[in-house]
């Protein structure tokens, strides 16, 4: 592990790639199949551990029954393209993020629009939710608030004078990423006094994940960041040589998954980002273009992906 004590290098890919060999990870292709007529851009898994969700290009929302390749159900169609879907187990809605900065709630229960709401000038590209709120991100750069039974706004933040492509949550703090590099975190309830991130990317923010006690941030630049709860930075790395898509956490392992606009998927220990495995299209059957959502699945211990190439893929992890 190189430590980062007022020093500006960065490990290598090809530092990386050397020490990669000594590794003993398992992965195994267990499904591929054609999701769509049009690039995926977003997966949800849906409650009860009954299937997943997908949305994208096409503005279709489909339904999947199962991992094991079953054909996919049309469950509802917005007029524009979807950008991020998330299901909130509270009430059991779906909720669907779109590029002309609609927000849709459906009622899972009885399959039904609770409502539909423009919220932004452009895209919506992320949604979060606790038992209290719902909060959403996107262009033009504010962190909005939602209450729960009336649905209306009861707070926002102005982190960005572009966009927020990236909003991930703990009990207490928003977390987000900005277009102009920078990491925010502030309080849920007061949505004030902001802590900023020491350091930023080069380019847009594009996902952000917590493991354990850190953050860990992806974007544009193709570097990894790992920040600490004050959000000063402990560890970076450049991943891939292009842009950082999705972060998805294997579990409780430490571990975690990185999808790039390339097409390939890397898998890397949180603890000291070692680059663990690289999931490409000759040895496991990868994508052919751009990975735009990971998400796993614990109870089948599925790391899923959806592409520009119009497809999911499945892989068990060990």
């Amino acid at each position: 592990m190189i430590k980062f004590i007022g020093s500006s290098y960065t490990k290598s890919l090809e530092n990386i790639f050397a020490t990669m060999e000594s590794i003993e990870l398992k992965i195994k292709h267990f499904n591929s199949f054609l999701g769509s007529e049009t690039s995926i851009y977003a997966m949800a898994q849906n409650t009860e551990n009954n299937g997943f969700f997908t949305g994208g290009g096409s503005g279709e929302i489909v339904l999947w029954p199962n991992f094991l390749g079953e054909e996919g159900l049309l469950y509802a169609r917005t007029e524009s393209p979807v950008l991020c879907l998330h299901v909130d187990t509270v009430d059991n809605l779906l909720l669907i993020g779109t590029l002309d900065g609609q927000l849709n709630w459906i009622d899972l229960n009885k399959k039904s629009t609770v409502k539909r709401q423009k919220w932004m000038k452009g895209g919506l590209y992320a949604i979060q939710s606790d038992e209290y709120s719902y909060y959403i991100s996107g262009n033009g750069g504010i962190v909005t608030r939602i209450s729960r039974d009336a649905k209306q706004a009861t707070g926002g933040m102005q982190v960005s004078g572009i966009r927020c492509r990236a909003l991930t949550q703990n009990s207490q703090f928003l977390i987000s990423g900005t277009s102009e590099g920078k990491i925010y975190m502030f309080d849920k309830l007061g949505f004030n006094n902001p802590i900023i991130s020491s350091h930023k990317h080069q380019g847009s923010v594009f996902d952000i994940i917590q493991i354990e006690n850190n953050y860990i941030s992806c974007g544009k630049d193709g570097k990894l960041f790992k920040w600490d709860t004050a959000l000063k930075k402990v560890d970076e790395v450049q991943a891939h040589n292009s842009t950082i898509n999705t972060l998805a956490p294997i579990g409780n392992s430490g571990l975690f998954a990185t999808g790039c606009r390339d097409g390939s998927i890397r898998i890397w220990d949180s603890h000291d980002f070692e680059l663990l495995k690289v999931i490409d299209l000759f040895l496991h059957s990868g994508h052919l273009r751009s990975v735009n959502k990971l998400i796993w699945v614990d109870h089948q211990n599925l790391l899923m992906s959806c592409s520009d190439d119009r497809q999911i893929k499945m892989w068990k992890v060990q």
